[in-house]
């Protein structure tokens, strides 16, 4: 995987509490072309479906991030990291790289939090449950990423374990208030 860490650059969207407190932040990633110019989300995400194996994303993601949190000024003890794994990913050989990664992050005092995205279904068998459960056994805490999009689904909440949802956007725009 390492010729794609020249090129793929993780980012990292601030996340407030209500009370405008910066918390944490989500690691995300784009990817540079060769004359250093940004990627556009669509064609990131389309080139990193193609190219890259389901579940090495975010172990790239976490490695560079560990690597870096220097950018973070020591601001982020005590805060949370999130980062985002869909239903493909749940690959049982990434697992022992991945708790290894969480050890760190627990070391340093930040939380791990393993967003659940709704871009694919979870079914939530054997398999998937058994991933989560050594995610969570790795010190990783677990939440719904846009729930009310793409294939989320009520049974979610109460089968993936998760201890946070993130509601999309879209959903909150439809509350009205009286």
């Amino acid at each position: 995987m390492e010729k794609y860490a020249l090129n793929l650059i993780p980012f990292y969207q601030p996340i407030v509490n209500t009370a405008g407190k910066w918390v944490g932040g989500e690691i995300l990633t784009r990817l540079r072309d060769t004359n250093g110019k940004y990627l556009s989300f669509e064609k990131c995400a389309s080139w990193i479906r193609y190219n890259i194996p389901p579940g090495e994303l975010p172990l790239m993601q976490l490695q560079q991030t560990l690597s870096n949190l220097t950018l973070f000024h020591g601001n982020i003890a005590g805060k949370f990291l999130s980062f985002n794994i869909d239903a493909s990913e749940c690959n049982h050989e990434i697992l022992p790289i991945l708790s290894k990664i969480c050890l760190e992050f627990q070391k340093k005092n930040i939380r791990l939090i393993c967003e659940l995205t709704e871009k694919e279904h979870w079914c939530f068998d054997v398999k998937q449950r058994c991933f989560l459960e050594r995610l969570i056994r790795s010190g990783c805490e677990l939440a719904l990423d846009d729930f009310g999009t793409g294939y989320s689904h009520p049974g979610m909440v109460t089968e993936s374990g998760a201890r946070y949802m993130k509601i999309a956007g879209s959903i909150i725009r439809q509350i009205t208030c009286d």
